[in-house]
């Protein structure tokens, strides 16, 4: 029995530092989910991007280097995929598509844990209603037998970048709206070209070719910009300002040479990277992060390869962010149209609520299991010490009794109690002490 003094320090002291060391291992301080964001899934591809995120303590952060799978199911149909996140977290996949059978996705880390899942469905006409259409809005302005369109190929411009503003001279027709190509142009009209709030790049004058064009090419250095045009033919002058489609923030472009495959992304600041998504009214294509580097006048440039397949009927979504809409994101006419398609991707997956209810049973299991712990090692702690002291009690009686020592009054069991309370109750406090810290 000289084992027993012993266990009635040690349990208690076990148990204390098994509930102080689960609060640096629970399983619940961190949990790692996915999402998904892509554009519709009734083409024949399906085209999105997934982002890994890690959350400790109520931090957020992308999971850099995440390698990860993904098992699409469309019926009896699977396909796996195997990405890795750079360092935002992001990667993109694409899924060939059986319009129709439904789509479902799993995304899972290498270890077979479950990051997010679900169905995904995202029809093209509530995508197409979601995307913003920019216009020029540029108007007709007629002055006797003349009229007088303008047109900018890329729609809209961005500070501070360079773009091209061709000025279109015909006679009156029908039509009102100043479409490219619309109205018969007239050669040899003169006209004068002058910005505020920009700069022209080239001569400010021009007269008009056998198209009735003349291209003048402007950098726009403030939110508010316009145009005004003197135009004269002989002796008829007149004279008109029109305010520029300037996008605050937007990232800029130079579409390539007949010939050339590459699109030029320039940013107004420096940054490492921006997003992109090649769209059409079909549906979204393939998309990624274009890395850009630092130029000689303060911007970041960046190259990008487009087929000529892939321009036609094709929009340019530039973006400084991965996911959601923003202001200043706009979708590039790569074709000739004369609008934009500023076409988003939406949230189609969210493995957070998942991870979190996880977590949540996780940390109940560990916190039942920690409390029954310490329940059974308490009463062992507390049968231990009643038996070590009514052992003690014994002995010293027996010893008198072999003494001849008569016992004076009864053997009062108030002391024993009053001690296992005191037992108890100093484990208790220690425990609760460890746990709320």
């Amino acid at each position: 029995m000289q084992f027993m003094p012993r266990l009635v320090y040690l349990l208690p002291l076990s148990a204390l530092f098994i509930a102080a060391l689960s609060l640096f291992i629970s399983p619940a301080g961190a949990i790692t989910y996915a999402r998904l964001v892509g554009g519709p899934t009734e083409q024949a591809s399906f085209h999105g991007r997934v982002q890994v995120l890690r959350e400790e303590t109520g931090v957020v952060q992308p999971a850099a280097s995440f390698r990860f799978v993904v098992d699409a199911r469309q019926g009896e149909q699977v396909t796996t995929l195997e990405r890795q996140t750079d360092a935002d977290g992001w990667a993109e996949i694409f899924v060939p598509r059986m319009p129709e059978r439904p789509l479902s996705l799993r995304v899972l880390s290498q270890r077979g844990a479950t990051l997010a899942e679900g169905a995904v469905h995202l029809a093209r006409s509530s995508w197409l209603r979601a995307a913003t259409r920019r216009r020029s809005n540029f108007r007709a302005h007629e002055h006797k037998d003349l009229r007088v369109c303008m047109n900018a190929p890329s729609v809209v411009f961005a500070v501070p970048f360079e773009q091209p503003l061709l000025v279109h001279v015909g006679r009156p027709q029908a039509d009102l709206n100043c479409r490219s190509g619309a109205v018969a142009g007239l050669p040899g009209v003169s006209i004068a070209l002058e910005i505020t709030g920009g700069l022209l790049r080239g001569p400010s004058t021009c007269q008009t070719d056998a198209a009735g064009t003349c291209r003048f090419n402007l950098r726009p250095f403030h939110h508010q910009a316009s145009a005004h045009l003197d135009v004269r033919l002989w002796e008829m002058q007149f004279q008109f300002e029109e305010s520029l489609p300037v996008v605050p923030g937007a990232l800029g472009i130079t579409l390539p040479r007949p010939g050339e495959g590459a699109v030029q992304v320039v940013s107004p600041i420096v940054r490492d990277h921006v997003w992109y998504s090649l769209v059409s009214e079909h549906g979204r294509g393939r998309g990624g992060r274009l890395d850009l580097s630092v130029a000689q006048d303060g911007t970041a440039r960046g190259q990008l390869s487009v087929s000529e397949q892939e321009r036609r009927g094709a929009f340019l979504v530039l973006s400084s962010d991965a996911d959601g809409p923003s202001s200043s994101a706009v979708g590039y006419p790569l074709d000739g149209q004369e609008h934009t398609l500023d076409a988003w991707d939406a949230n189609l997956l969210d493995g957070t609520a998942r991870a979190k209810r996880q977590a949540a049973r996780r940390t109940l299991r560990v916190r039942v299991a920690l409390g029954l712990y310490c329940l059974v090692t308490i009463v062992l702690s507390v049968a231990l010490f009643w038996s070590e002291v009514r052992r003690e009690q014994a002995e010293v009686d027996r010893r008198m009794t072999v003494s001849g020592v008569p016992n004076a009054v009864g053997t009062s069991t108030t002391p024993l109690i009053v001690a296992v309370l005191c037992v108890f109750f100093a484990f208790s406090a220690t425990l609760v002490w460890i746990v709320t810290r």
